[in-house]
């Protein structure tokens, strides 16, 4: 029986011949950017509570499991002191360790202090391979800023051609990052999409699956360019591809923020808090898409 890193090169050439994308190619290092925008910083305030509120979530209803932070957690931007030496850092193990997932989830028997420890720490993650590898599963946790019961009510009174759908949002200059993570760690990977109402879940496996088969092309997936991707290729697939694990997430806190760059310029954006857990979380459906 192949492994799991086995099948999902298997499929990463599949893909290759069906779609022309190629994963295996390493990414070229990107520039270092050199202004921001309080959007861009209320995006990623809102990337980062749908990745606070997935991990509460395991952390409280899953018995025997426990999430960890395991991505970037600094939060500089474009102006800040360091922020040069840190993008440079971050596209050095991009390149060369793999794009690190955000959430990593452990059996709380193979979870030891040190372990935690370690993958809790500032250390590069380079050096925390043995500990990482532990894991059961890793995360990427994407946000979308839609009420999908809304969405679909919409739809239905405004149809439409092309992507009727919500969807998972893996962008194509990642799934080569995702690649070479996996295959340094050996950890199985999934993409969770946090709605402002729901949270579902795919396993990068059935991502590949559904890019390897011709026919899937502008049916179960659409690959566009968006605004809030930064233009950037991205692939949509339908929610309904994955498990859906909780359909009353609620509202975030969101506060407004001023922040002064160096250069005395200020950016105002919103920032999001965790107030509440989702009653319904889908305790079963997450360890079966989990394989446990």
């Amino acid at each position: 029986m192949p492994s799991y890193l086995e099948e999902v090169n298997q499929l990463a050439e599949k893909v290759k011949e069906s779609t022309g994308i190629d994963i295996f190619k390493k990414a070229a290092k990107g520039r270092v950017p050199s202004q921001v925008s309080g959007e861009f910083i209320t995006n990623r305030e809102q990337g980062d509570w749908a990745e606070v509120l997935f991990l509460q979530i395991v952390n409280a209803k899953c018995d025997g499991l426990t999430a960890l932070s395991y991505g970037r957690g600094e939060n500089l931007i474009a102006g800040d002191p360091g922020f040069k030496e840190f993008f440079e850092a971050y596209q050095e193990e991009l390149v060369n360790l793999g794009k690190c997932p955000d959430l990593l989830i452990f059996k709380d028997e193979d979870l030891d202090e040190e372990t935690k420890k370690e993958i809790s720490s500032d250390k590069p993650r380079n050096d925390v391979i043995e500990s990482t590898k532990k894991a059961i599963a890793a995360l990427e946790v994407r946000s979308s800023a839609f009420l999908s019961k809304r969405y679909g009510d919409y739809r239905a009174e405004n149809p439409t051609k092309g992507r009727s759908f919500l969807s998972f949002t893996p962008k194509i200059e990642d799934l080569g990052g995702i690649l070479r993570w996996v295959e340094n760690h050996g950890v199985p990977h999934f993409y969770a999409q946090v709605l402002f109402d729901r949270i579902y879940i795919i396993p990068f496996k059935k991502i590949l699956e559904i890019l390897s088969n011709p026919d899937n092309n502008k049916t179960k997936y659409f690959i566009e360019k968006n605004y809030k991707n930064r233009f950037k290729d991205t692939i949509h697939i339908a929610l309904t591809e994955g498990i859906c694990l909780s359909d009353d997430v609620k509202q975030p806190k969101h506060l407004s923020v001023r922040k002064r760059l160096t250069n005395g310029r200020l950016v105002h954006h919103v920032k999001f808090e965790v107030e509440e857990l989702p009653d319904d979380f889908n305790v079963s459906g997450f360890r079966e898409s989990l394989g446990v």
